[in-house]
C-alpha cells in the first residue's frame, strides 16, 4: 500500500512539474480591418473615400499579403479609384470594382522586405454620388476574398471586419429666385417677375430709403437686402441677393433716382483759367514781352546751349503745366511748347521759337524775317493847283531839268564859240 501511494506521489509531483515548465501555446492574434468614410453626409453629384485602416499589425507579425473586398451600394455610388496608404509603392496594389464590388489584392512586392509593421491605412477608394441617389443612409461591408492575409512567411492571419456607412442627402436646391418682391414707398418699373433681375424707380426728395419686403421662391434659400441711404439729386442702386442652398445666387437690382433738395443751392461753376502768370527763358529776352494772353514768342540764345531753361507758372494752382522740346537743342530755330491743363481738361499751349546760333559765334544769331510790300509801291497822290491841275513839285523838276539842260549849252556850245572870237 505504501508502495502504491509512493507511485500515485511521484505522478502527481510528475504533472506538477509538466505543468509549470512545459511551453504553453499562445492564444492567435487577431487583425482589425475597418472602413471608415472620409465624409458623414453626401448629396448628389459629390465626391468622397473610405479609408480601409488595419489595426493590431504588430501583434500578428505585419502584413506582406492581404486579398479582401469592399461592398458598397452601385445604386447610390460610382466607385472611381483607389490608391495604396502607408508610403507603398502603387504597384502593391491592384483595386477591381464590378457591380457593388471592389476586390482587393495587396502584395509586398519586394520579397517581404517592405511589408506593413505597425497599424496603417492598407487602401483609400473613391467614390462619387450619382445624380438622382435616393436619400438615406447607404452601407459599406468587408470580407475576405478567395484568399486571406499572410505574414511576412506567408502564413494566414485571421482578420474580423468592421463596415460603415454614410448619409445621403437630398441634392441642395438651386433655385435662387425671389418669390414676391414689394417696395412701400416707391414704384418699381417694371412689375415684378422674378425671371427680371433690373428694375428703377423714381422717389421724391422726402424719401431717403426704400421700405423693402422680399420672399424667396425656395424656403432653403437666403436673401440679403443691401439698401444703402439714397443720393439726393442722384442715382443710388438697392440689391436684393438671393443664395440658394447648393450655394449659387442670384441679385435684383433696383437703380433709384431721388430728386434734389429744393432747398439746396448750386454752387456756380468756376470758368477754366489755363493763364500763365509768369513765362521766362533763362539767358534770353522774350519777344515780344510777356503777357497772359500772348502765346506766341521768340527768344534768342548763343551757341553751344543745349536745353532752354524755361520758367512757367499758372495762374491757377490746380492747373498742369508741362514744357516739350526745351531739351536737346540744335542750332538755328527750336519750338518749344509750354501746354497749361486746367481742372476741367481745358488746354491752351505757350508756343516759342527759340534760335541758338551757329558755331563760331559768341553772340545769339539774330534772324530777321523780310518785309515783303504786299500791295504795288505808288507815289503819293499829287496835289493839283486850280490853274493847270498840275501839282506844284511838277513845275519844280521841270525848272530844275531846265536849267541843268541850260548848263550844258554853255559849257558846250555858247562858251567855246565866245572863246574862238576872241582870238579872232
Amino acid at each position: 500500500m505504501k508502495k502504491f501511494h509512493r507511485i500515485l506521489g511521484a505522478a502527481l509531483l510528475m504533472l506538477i512539474f509538466a505543468a509549470i515548465f512545459s511551453p504553453v501555446a499562445a492564444a492567435a492574434s487577431t487583425l482589425s480591418v475597418r472602413l471608415a468614410p472620409t465624409k458623414t453626409a453626401v448629396a448628389p453629384g459629390d465626391t468622397f473615400s473610405v479609408t480601409v485602416k488595419m489595426v493590431g499589425v504588430n501583434g500578428v507579425g505585419g502584413v506582406a499579403t492581404a486579398d479582401f473586398s469592399v461592398k458598397f451600394d452601385s445604386a447610390r455610388f460610382a466607385f472611381t479609384g483607389a490608391v495604396i496608404g502607408g508610403g507603398k509603392p502603387a504597384s502593391d496594389l491592384s483595386a477591381n470594382a464590378s457591380g457593388g464590388t471592389v476586390v482587393l489584392y495587396y502584395a509586398d512586392n519586394t520579397g517581404n522586405k517592405n511589408y506593413y509593421t505597425a497599424d496603417a491605412v492598407l487602401a483609400t477608394l473613391s467614390f462619387t454620388v450619382k445624380s438622382g441617389a435616393a436619400a438615406g443612409t447607404a452601407a459599406f461591408s468587408a470580407s475576405l476574398g478567395d484568399g486571406a492575409f499572410g505574414d511576412k512567411n506567408v502564413d494566414p492571419i485571421k482578420a474580423e471586419f468592421s463596415g460603415t456607412s454614410i448619409k445621403v442627402k437630398e441634392k441642395a436646391s438651386d433655385n435662387a429666385n425671389l418669390k414676391s418682391l414689394n417696395v412701400g414707398n416707391a414704384t418699381l418699373s417694371p412689375s415684378f417677375k422674378s425671371g427680371t433681375t433690373a428694375y428703377t424707380a423714381d422717389v421724391g426728395f422726402d424719401v431717403d430709403k426704400l421700405k423693402i419686403s422680399a420672399q424667396q421662391d425656395d424656403s432653403s434659400a437666403l436673401i440679403d437686402i443691401s439698401n444703402p441711404t439714397l443720393k439726393a439729386g442722384g442715382k443710388t442702386k438697392v440689391t436684393v441677393t438671393v443664395t440658394a442652398a447648393d450655394g449659387s445666387g442670384k441679385t435684383y437690382t433696383i437703380t433709384v433716382a431721388r430728386a434734389e433738395d429744393p432747398d439746396a443751392t448750386t454752387a456756380p461753376t468756376e470758368p477754366a483759367d489755363t493763364t500763365l502768370t509768369e513765362l521766362k527763358v533763362e539767358g534770353g529776352e522774350l519777344a515780344p514781352d510777356f503777357a497772359p494772353e500772348t502765346i506766341e514768342y521768340y527768344v534768342q540764345l548763343p551757341f553751344g546751349i543745349d536745353k532752354a531753361v524755361i520758367t512757367a507758372a499758372a495762374k491757377d494752382s490746380k492747373a498742369k503745366v508741362k514744357i516739350t522740346g526745351a531739351d536737346d537743342l540744335k542750332a538755328g530755330k527750336n519750338l518749344v511748347v509750354v501746354t497749361v491743363t486746367a481742372a476741367d481738361g481745358t488746354v491752351k499751349e505757350y508756343k516759342i521759337t527759340v534760335s541758338v546760333g551757329t558755331e563760331g559765334t559768341t553772340e545769339p544769331t539774330t534772324v530777321y524775317e523780310p518785309i515783303l510790300p504786299t500791295a504795288p509801291l505808288t507815289m503819293p497822290p499829287a496835289e493839283k493847283t486850280a490853274a493847270s491841275g498840275i501839282a506844284w513839285w511838277w513845275w519844280l523838276v521841270l525848272a530844275l531839268l531846265g536849267g541843268l539842260a541850260c548848263g550844258a549849252l554853255l559849257e558846250h556850245f555858247v562858251l567855246p564859240a565866245l572863246d574862238k572870237n576872241r582870238r579872232f
